[in-house]
């Protein structure tokens, strides 16, 4: 139960982490990847054509994101930089502390950077929230009015989300005592009370260190507190190791070598490539050692 229990939640993790990547660097229309080299076929007169850019709905404080990228509104697809010949661009940022709107302040240079890389996107990473305020004008004579874009302080994902059920299912078992955490057939006669105390020691100590980083995540908006969630992050794993070493003195394991044998018809499972990709398999239980010694079981 508990094998399958932390096969399903690394699934649901990896799911999560694909999920967060691909949503976090995708821009709107990004799909079809436009780029400096992209063709440019128009049948408009190069003076004709206006200068778009093409931008994220908002950027996230203290982390380099990628705001946007020039192009012609016709042709989307073909991204225009200082380098484009008759289609050049140039431009100018400003960053502003709050909503520029409601009394925001421009920031010094010293509190942000800003900077195309050579795929001709451009990209921000500032220490302040507000707005960054980007001007363009292209050779041709086309110019961009004034467009902003939010700087947005740090918000829950879907990690923290997860991270946070987690927390609470350990804090309940914890407390209650009970649960598929704290079964196990093979417990070594007189260690059933240090198996269960081990248990609910590490799922509160690993429930409570889950919840600060929940908490961190929910109220540090600037991200400065990152080093913290990694060390947070890393006591986790450390305390599940020495519970894993503490529990594995309360487990007999001879029962359970047994049992495995008379499951998987003598066989070790860790020998078994079909095994390896069986996910709705329980723990081997004191029952198939009963099969194991008299065959059949009668």
């Amino acid at each position: 139960m508990k094998r399958k229990l932390i096969r399903n939640l690394s699934l649901v993790a990896a799911l999560l982490a694909v999920c967060m990547l691909l949503t976090g660097c995708l821009l709107p229309g990004a799909n079809s990847r436009p780029s400096i080299d992209a063709e440019d076929n128009t049948e408009l007169e190069l003076s004709e054509r206006k200068l778009v850019m093409q931008k994220v709905s908002s950027v996230q404080v203290n982390l380099e994101t990628v705001v946007g990228y020039f192009c012609f509104e016709d042709n989307p697809m073909r991204v225009l930089t200082p380098d484009s010949g008759d289609a050049a661009v140039s431009y100018t940022v400003r960053v502003y502390e709050g909503d520029k709107e409601n009394g925001g302040t421009p920031v010094s240079e010293d509190k942000y950077t800003c900077s195309m890389g050579e795929d001709g996107y451009l990209r921000l990473n500032s220490q302040v929230i507000g707005s960054i305020e980007v001007e363009a004008e292209c050779a041709n004579g086309s110019k961009l009015s004034a467009t902003s874009v939010p700087i947005v302080g740090k918000t829950l994902s879907l990690w923290d989300f997860a991270i946070a059920a987690m927390a609470v299912y350990l804090l309940v078992a914890a407390v209650r005592g009970k649960g598929g955490l704290f079964d196990d057939q093979f417990v070594k006669e007189g260690m059933e009370q240090k198996y269960k105390v081990t248990v609910r020691i590490t799922s509160l100590l690993v429930a409570l260190l889950m919840i600060a980083t929940v908490l961190i995540s929910a109220f540090d908006h600037y991200d400065k507190l990152r080093i913290v969630k990694i060390v947070l992050f890393g006591l986790m794993l450390a305390v599940f190791i020495v519970c894993m070493i503490l529990l594995r003195r309360c487990i007999d394991q001879e029962k359970k070598r047994e049992a495995q044998d008379a499951r998987y018809g003598g066989g070790s499972v860790s020998h078994s490539h079909e095994a390896a990709f069986v996910f709705d398999e329980d723990e081997p239980t004191v029952d198939d050692i009963g099969k194991g010694k008299n065959g059949s079981g009668e």
